[in-house]
């Protein structure tokens, strides 16, 4: 664990410094050019829109053009390259939700995100000492995986989504079954 972790110094130290430094990066200006961006567009969209959103990737291309130029704005500020291209993505799940499913959609998403939380939550109080460490590694990750969504488009991607699935349901039939 210590070869590993000595072996990573120089990737976290990296990680670290682009988070003290989030305004040297551009790929890290950029995303929050598109937050910026999906708020402005949000705020000046009409009630139907805000309420059911842009439709399934609409949403980045709807902002993609004030994204572009808040991150100009936001580069200049920093003193970093301002013609870097702007993908025509939203790089933050609850972002891009809200601006393809409006206020509706994401509401949707959060309940299901919490009511899964919560459910596993519960089962805690029922649990076995065994049933309980994998309700615990499950409640995290899932806490893990709501927060990482905010930097990222997680559940737009097929494999996470997969894989996201995948274990949840093991976990499922394995508490269930008491097999696990």
């Amino acid at each position: 664990v210590v070869s590993i972790g000595l072996y990573n110094t120089s990737f976290i130290q990296k990680r670290l410094n682009q988070t003290i430094y989030y305004e040297k990066d551009p790929s890290i200006v950029i995303r929050f050019a598109m937050m910026k961006a999906s708020l402005e567009v949000f705020k000046e969209s009409s009630m139907f829109r805000k309420i059911f959103g842009y439709g399934p990737s609409f949403g980045a291309q709807v902002i993609h053009k004030k994204a572009v130029f808040y991150y100009k704005q936001m580069a200049v500020k920093n003193h970093i390259d301002p013609n870097i291209e702007v993908p025509t993505t939203i790089d933050n799940f609850y972002f891009n939700t809200l601006m393809n499913s409006g206020l509706f959609g994401l509401a949707l998403i959060l309940c299901a995100f919490l009511m899964l939380l919560i459910n596993n939550i519960k089962r805690l109080k029922f649990a076995d000492t065994q049933q309980k460490g994998i309700l615990v590694g499950i409640i995290l990750g899932l806490i893990a995986f709501y927060v990482a969504s905010g930097f990222d488009n997680l559940l737009g991607s097929a494999q996470v989504s997969i894989y996201l699935s995948f274990m949840l349901g093991l976990a499922e039939i394995g508490l269930k079954n008491n097999i696990l």
